[in-house]
């Protein structure tokens, strides 16, 4: 019905014209020394059809080309996309990583490639590199633990010199940076080690071994892996891990003793 109507003549169509549209640069703000960083780059032509519109035709093939990268503070990993082109429709992407503590900024030169306009686009970031490993040590009801994930932090009290016997021990792994922030780049052990864009994370070994791993999503959408402990029967939990500035990191939780039941 539709193509009888073009093809008659009867339904004008109109096409988009080619004009570079927006830049954008996207990446984290905070970048860790050693740790690759996805920064996405994309050069829209300046508009495109409504869906409701059936008049509206697009060009396709529409390319923007990377002409030039500088990377102040950081350096490349991987593909160099210097001189590649992408579909306008979609956004590139590359990897790069701090080589500095402090400010980071990368600069690319674009070309939109049916115009022959030029741009560049800058972002910015700040570098820092691990210094420690860190473990926190919760404990949770029994009857409110599963042993999958948690679901409902709130459930968790930090640990103290005594705990219920039905108290299960978490011990939740760290890593602190020189500038004094914590993050979590663990992944479950036996599972696969890589985040969302598909970079490394790492595992962690806890000594005595846990009676179960699990995960919790804290508040900031950061992944916690967990070290689960029922019923402990060591007065600490080593906690052992590789930092990305190079060497190995070790520290030590005391397990909270089984509190006293109250006298008469």
């Amino acid at each position: 019905m539709l193509a009888g109507l073009f093809a008659s003549g009867c339904f004008e169509t109109h096409e988009i014209p080619i004009a570079p549209g927006t830049t954008r640069i996207d990446t984290t703000a905070w970048w860790i020394q050693g740790t690759p960083t996805k920064v996405y780059f994309e050069w829209h032509n300046d508009g495109e059809c409504n869906s409701d519109d059936w008049s509206c035709t697009e060009h396709d093939g529409l390319t923007f080309t990377v002409m030039s990268i500088a990377c102040h503070g950081c350096a490349l990993v991987g593909k160099d996309p210097t001189g590649t082109a992408f579909p306008s429709k979609l956004r590139g992407s590359m990897l790069a990583v701090a080589t500095t503590d402090g400010s980071v900024s990368l600069e690319l030169g674009l070309r939109f490639d049916a115009t022959g306009a030029r741009r560049t686009v800058t972002t910015g970031a700040f570098g820092d590199h691990e210094v420690a490993v860190e473990a926190k040590c919760d404990v949770i009801p029994a009857a409110a633990f599963d042993p999958q994930r948690l679901t409902d932090p709130s459930l968790l009290r930090p640990c103290g010199a005594t705990r219920a016997a039905t108290d299960v021990v978490l011990v939740f792994p760290a890593v602190r940076t020189f500038h004094e922030q914590l993050y979590y780049p663990f992944c479950l052990p036996g599972t696969d080690c890589f985040d969302a864009d598909k970079q490394p994370l790492r595992p962690v070994m806890l000594t005595p071994e846990p009676a179960s791993w699990g995960r919790t999503l804290r508040p900031a959408d950061q992944l916690d892996v967990y070290g689960a402990y029922p019923s402990p029967t060591t007065s600490t939990i080593e906690l052992k891990t590789t930092l990305r500035a190079g060497g190995d990191a070790s520290v030590t939780v005391a397990v909270p003793a089984i509190a006293a039941p109250p006298g008469p």
